[in-house]
């Protein structure tokens, strides 16, 4: 009963958040600024991962997450928000990593964010190709998206940019006491998250 009436929980609070999403585009149709409109479609594709997220989290014994599984879902669902079909994905993915279940919301929201950037600036009229590494060393964990946009612009500086998205993905990595840098070398742009992590 107990492990039934978590599901259910789990499934409606995902629920609650995917309408919320929903709520937030349908809000975003009567705004006429272009920045208010970004802002509040960024904010509901947000939302709605974390619902997707939260419907995933289903041990009621706060069981370790498989990396693997929601890392694909996480890519999966960023490029289906965009609707294209000419991106490309090449995934390696260790399927014996497990990650704690208070880390798969933040870990998720910064990878989406990598993807989405990739997306938006690095494809922008343009088809790409997006390739997804996890590997582990010692006690870190980094997970790479690389991208063979169009790179990043000349002097810029991750830690000085503007965009609410990078700030966010910074931010939420120091909280956890990692990193998350982008560097363009060689054309390929690469958006890295380190992390600190014992296998489970």
């Amino acid at each position: 009963s107990r492990e039934i009436l978590f599901r259910e929980l789990q499934h409606q609070v995902g629920n609650n958040l995917q309408m919320v999403g929903s709520m937030l585009s349908m809000q975003k149709r009567k705004l006429r600024e272009p920045g208010a409109i970004a802002a509040v479609d960024e904010a509901a594709k947000r939302v709605a991962l974390i619902g997707s997220i939260q419907r995933q989290l289903y041990d009621p014994d706060g069981s370790p997450v498989e990396l693997a599984a929601l890392l694909r879902q996480v890519v999966e669902d960023c490029i289906a928000t965009t609707g294209r079909d000419d991106i490309a994905t090449t995934l390696s993915l260790p399927d014996a990593l497990r990650l704690a279940p208070e880390m798969a919301i933040p870990t998720s929201l910064i990878v989406a964010e990598a993807v989405n950037n990739a997306i938006e600036h690095g494809f922008d009229g343009q088809a790409g190709h997006i390739t997804l590494t996890v590997w582990q060393e010692n006690d870190r964990l980094t997970i790479a998206v690389d991208d063979d946009g169009t790179g990043l612009p000349a002097g810029f500086a991750p830690d000085q940019a503007q965009r609410l998205g990078l700030k966010l993905a910074t931010a939420m990595a120091r909280q956890h006491g990692g990193t998350f840098e982008l560097q363009t070398h060689a054309a390929i742009t690469r958006a890295a998250l380190t992390l600190p992590f014992k296998d489970r």
